[in-house]
């Protein structure tokens, strides 16, 4: 038996509009297909800045988002590294 992580972000390329949220999100579910698609709906943001004392702070910024097939998804920005992940 072996044990898989649920909802574990993903990698995620995503396109923004001029103010950073989320325009377009793809992403690739592992041993999967991609997934992704426009935004339709940007339906809330919040900043976690957290550990800033630490060698490893965190500072992400969270976008939920509704997509136009009406799946529901989180785009997080990893603002110390740049990156983008997709979370269910």
């Amino acid at each position: 038996m072996s044990v898989r992580r649920v909802n574990q972000p993903m990698p995620a390329n995503v396109r923004t509009d001029h103010a950073g949220h989320p325009v377009h999100i793809a992403w690739h579910v592992p041993g999967g297909a991609n997934r992704g698609g426009e935004v339709e709906h940007v339906m809330d943001v919040w900043y976690v800045d957290d550990a800033w004392w630490t060698a490893h702070p965190v500072r992400r910024i969270y976008h939920e988002c509704q997509l136009a097939t009406g799946a529901r998804i989180i785009a997080v920005r990893d603002l110390v590294t740049g990156s983008w992940f997709a979370q269910r």
